[in-house]
């Protein structure tokens, strides 16, 4: 059990469940230092056989919480948008989070792999 330092400990590899369905989510930095931090993230729903991507810029190194991430269908088409994605502060191992569909909040929680 890791707890929460920075931004930086979003990065990684997740299995987990969206809405019921199976997932992944694959977090990667790729820019920084502070006070920016860049990721990539990359969200398979396998359940349904669709991988979204996308990049997200946050400033707040101390934040747990990365909001406001809209993840493109891969190849083009619908897009899907995280109102917030939560790092667990007290084991990092867990992320929760909120997609947002049709004005609706859907839950998410992933383990890290």
């Amino acid at each position: 059990m890791t707890q929460f330092y920075s931004y930086l400990d979003f990065a990684g590899l997740y299995k987990g469940s969206y809405d019921g369905r199976n997932a992944q989510l694959d977090i990667e930095p790729t820019g920084g230092p502070f006070p920016i931090y860049v990721f990539d993230v990359i969200f398979t729903d396998i359940d349904r056989n669709e991988t979204y991507e996308g990049v997200v810029s946050q400033s707040n190194i101390n934040a747990h919480i990365i909001s406001d991430i809209d993840l493109t269908l891969k190849g083009g088409g619908d897009v899907i948008h995280w109102s917030k994605l939560l790092l667990h502060t007290w084991d990092i191992s867990y992320l929760s989070g909120i997609s947002v569909w049709n004005n609706t909040e859907y839950g998410m929680s992933f383990t890290r792999t």
